[in-house]
């Protein structure tokens, strides 16, 4: 099965119930995987791409959000959106 379609059936599963610490773990590990196939669209100039990856990378990011709002709270998932802000203003600057 490839990544985009257990990021769904993830996300099917969010709807039931809270994800596992190991599915959890799977998304992080997708994560990293989404973030490096931006950087070979971006490198590629693949602009359709690149937005199909962003699309997924969002979908990700929106489940390990809810996973850190059911864990932490309202307040660690905002601190998360500041440091991840954050992060993309420092990588986008070069």
């Amino acid at each position: 099965m490839d990544f985009k379609n257990r990021i769904k059936e993830l996300s099917e599963i969010r709807k039931v119930r809270k994800l596992k610490k190991e599915e959890i773990s799977e998304l992080i590990e997708y994560r990293r995987d989404i973030i490096s196939l931006s950087l070979a669209a971006y490198m590629a100039e693949d602009w359709d791409w690149l937005h199909d990856i962003c699309k997924v990378l969002g979908e990700v990011d929106s489940l390990l959000l809810d996973w850190i709002r059911d864990i932490y709270g309202d307040l660690a998932a905002f601190n998360f959106l500041l440091q991840l802000e954050s992060f993309i203003e420092s990588s986008s600057r070069g």
